[in-house]
């Protein structure tokens, strides 16, 4: 795909690792994402380690990369996972050609793009990423987070380093409330 300044195509993220964990980083700058939102390089390099399974596309400018989408897809489907950009391809929209050419990629899967944080529909304070995002889709849906813990005593030991340190105890998965690096 090629877009007025960028050129989108899928990629191979083992090639392209270092530069997509920093595309990565200027999100998390940008949005100020707190530490349980933020994955570590061996995060990135397992998704790599299965490119049949996280498919990877980006937009590049000059054989610079700009913007990059990791999708996670199962059978038919394809879920969004993580899209980033840098200054660059904020300025240029390069996320545009990305999704576009991810879209075109999985014409025989059913694309889950995921939510939008504090999209409020309807009431005129729809967030930058709620309205791109609509913008591709056909329909929406009201997510669902299950907070049901399956495996108490696997909960358990995954927490316990969670609460020894005494963070965020009521964030579910407690887990999860550890910095990842």
């Amino acid at each position: 795909i090629r877009a007025s300044h960028c050129t989108a195509r899928c990629i191979d993220l083992a090639l392209h690792l270092e530069h997509v964990i920093s595309l990565y980083d200027v999100l998390i700058l940008r949005h100020s994402l707190g530490a349980q939102h933020r994955f570590g390089p061996e995060h990135f390099g397992h998704l790599a380690s299965h490119p049949q399974d996280f498919p990877t596309t980006g937009a590049f400018v000059d054989g610079r990369l700009v913007s990059a989408h990791i999708w996670m897809r199962s059978g038919a489907n394809a879920y969004s996972h993580l899209a980033a950009s840098n200054a660059e391809g904020y300025s240029m929209g390069a996320a545009y050609a990305v999704y576009d050419c991810a879209i075109r990629n999985f014409v025989d899967c059913r694309i889950t793009l995921g939510g939008a944080p504090d999209a409020t529909k309807g009431t005129g304070t729809d967030t930058g990423l709620d309205r791109f995002k609509r913008g591709f889709a056909n329909t929406t849906t009201t997510p669902y987070l299950c907070g049901i813990i399956a495996d108490k005593s696997i909960y358990d030991t995954l927490s316990a380093p969670a609460l020894a340190a005494g963070t965020m105890p009521d964030f579910f998965p407690r887990y999860r409330s550890l910095p990842t690096y």
